[in-house]
């Protein structure tokens, strides 16, 4: 009991750490400082995030299965960010966020993985990373096959984000939903910004821009996971306003 109120007490500053940590990793990649140990501050940035998402055990109802699979995909990250420091696990690396994103898109989805129907917002998505795919077309077979893996499961979490705020909206899933499509969309901001930079032209201050996008949305789902359970004191919403693939 101590140490779960010790957690809700620094709960607060534990996304103002884990940005500091973003930080000064961009500085440290784009060498405008030196940062000792500048490698580790990804990894202890998600695991910051990983407490906070932690810091209660979770709400009531249905939200309980979301929150976890949030936590999970957050905790894999921490391991993604680990290979990703060392060009000769990329693969690995980017097989793990892969299996980050199946967690999201699990939470998001439900527990029967009713995916959004197909829409305008799947061509939307799709041809986003088709176009990224493109660009990375070069890469050696297996480095790209993990890439494909990754862009297409990313697409589907920001579809199904997307379709969840619009069916959500003025419901007491609204905000939630917000998150969630703002998080999806952040990262895949950060990852067309990355590979525009490394396939077409480099631009200076394109780490710093990468990891805001991304360290944003980890942040949102870190939000979403770790809900206090006032966040949770809204009115249920309507049977046919339910989260996509909640029921």
């Amino acid at each position: 009991m101590r140490h779960t109120t010790l957690l809700q007490r620094l709960a607060p500053a534990l996304p103002w750490l884990a940005a500091a940590c973003f930080v000064l990793a961009a500085a440290d990649l784009s060498e405008w400082i030196d940062v000792p140990g500048g490698g580790a501050l990804r990894p202890l940035a998600l695991l910051l995030l990983v407490l906070y998402a932690t810091r209660t055990p979770g709400g009531p109802g249905g939200d309980v299965d979301r929150r976890r699979w949030l936590q999970v995909g957050l905790a894999v990250s921490v391991v993604g960010e680990v290979l990703l420091a060392r060009p000769a696990t990329l693969v690995p690396a980017m097989c793990v966020f892969s299996v980050t994103q199946l967690c999201y898109l699990r939470a998001l989805a439900g527990p029967r993985f009713a995916l959004a129907p197909p829409g305008w917002l799947h061509a939307v998505h799709a041809a986003a990373v088709a176009w990224a795919l493109a660009l990375w077309s070069d890469l050696p077979t297996g480095h790209f096959a993990s890439v494909v893996l990754f862009m297409i499961l990313l697409g589907l979490v920001s579809v199904q984000a997307d379709a969840w705020w619009i069916r959500a909206r003025g419901t007491a899933e609204a905000a939630p939903a917000r998150g969630a499509a703002l998080a999806a969309m952040a990262w895949m901001l950060a990852d067309l910004a990355w590979t525009f930079a490394a396939q077409v032209q480099w631009i200076p201050g394109t780490y710093v821009a990468v990891l805001t996008f991304y360290g944003f949305a980890q942040c949102c789902f870190a939000h979403m996971a770790g809900a206090s359970r006032e966040d949770d004191a809204v009115p249920a919403p309507a049977p046919n306003c339910a989260p996509a693939g909640h029921t």
